[in-house]
């Protein structure tokens, strides 16, 4: 029996590396995935089959100070720089038209400005774009701020204080990486895997060992000669539990004697060819805080 024509362009529309078609399927595993109430486990096999011993926490512990001293060009500088203020303007940009129509909080092409001081909650952001638009707020640790001074009106998607609370925070956690894993309670060596040919050192991050829907999860996938962070895989709690996503590092600069990747392109999954969206470092800053 002949196939008919239209099963051809179906299938041609599966095979093909489809945003349009990505963003369909995400949307319709959220609605299957909240009917199931399941939340993301992102632990290997091998954790969930022999659970993580003494010896992987020591390992992972250890592994992880090599990736920290790696970022520390200057130790001298970065003790310093650790308690100082740190401002970095980026621009973002969308390429999946699902989760931008659902999360994208900044207007395309708007440098954003975000200021913070390590080891306290606050951040400071400002959004510009040209002349006309300047948006300013402040998330303390429990509620975001906004004060307006457009010279025209903000569109409404702008001013979702959730949406953008939520990506400040995410933001500042990139940003302080690696250092802020440090913080995790959890921290374990898995074994090494192989993404597009390339050998990657594993960790496990989290602060529960089994899956909780108030704490995420992390894989951290470290480069194995230099111990540079060159992808971290992790859950997204906030957003229903379900959500994952991967973070790819790349342009790595030296500012103020801390290595600091300067674009970071968010996939599907680690090694994923497809990018959600991606931003890009324009200036990295350290002051004394005020």
């Amino acid at each position: 029996m002949k196939r008919p024509v239209f099963w051809d362009g179906l299938l041609a529309i599966f095979q093909a590396d489809s945003p349009f078609l990505c963003s369909c399927l995400l949307l319709l595993s959220f609605f299957i995935g909240a009917a199931g109430c399941q939340i993301a486990d992102i632990r290997p096999a091998e954790v969930i089959r022999k659970g993580i011993s003494t010896e992987d926490r020591i390992r992972g512990r250890h592994l992880l100070e090599r990736v920290v001293f790696a970022y520390e060009l200057s130790r001298k500088k970065t003790e310093k720089l650790h308690r100082q203020k740190m401002t970095v303007i980026f621009r973002e940009r969308w390429h999946a038209w699902l989760p931008a129509l659902f999360n994208k909080p900044f207007p395309e092409e708007s440098d954003v400005e975000l200021s913070f001081v390590r080891d306290e909650p606050g951040i400071q952001f400002r959004i510009r774009k040209g002349p006309w638009l300047s948006l300013q707020g402040r998330w303390n640790g429990k509620t975001l701020s906004l004060s307006n001074r457009s010279s025209v009106k903000v569109q409404e998607s702008l001013l979702s204080k959730r949406r953008l609370s939520f990506h400040a925070r995410a933001k500042r956690f990139f940003f302080e990486l690696p250092f802020n894993l440090r913080n995790f309670r959890v921290v374990a060596k898995m074994g090494d895997t192989t993404i597009e040919g390339r050998r990657y050192h594993r960790l496990f991050l989290s602060n529960t060992l089994a899956p909780d829907p108030d704490q995420d999860q992390f894989i951290a996938y470290l480069d194995p000669r230099s111990f540079r962070l060159d992808i971290l895989h992790y859950t997204i709690r906030e957003l229903g539990g379900r959500f994952t996503g991967a973070i790819s590092f790349s342009d790595f600069r030296n500012v103020d004697g801390i290595l600091f990747p300067f674009t970071g392109k968010i996939h599907w999954t680690p090694g994923g060819k497809e990018i959600v969206h991606e931003y890009r470092i324009r200036s990295v800053k350290f002051e004394n805080p005020a």
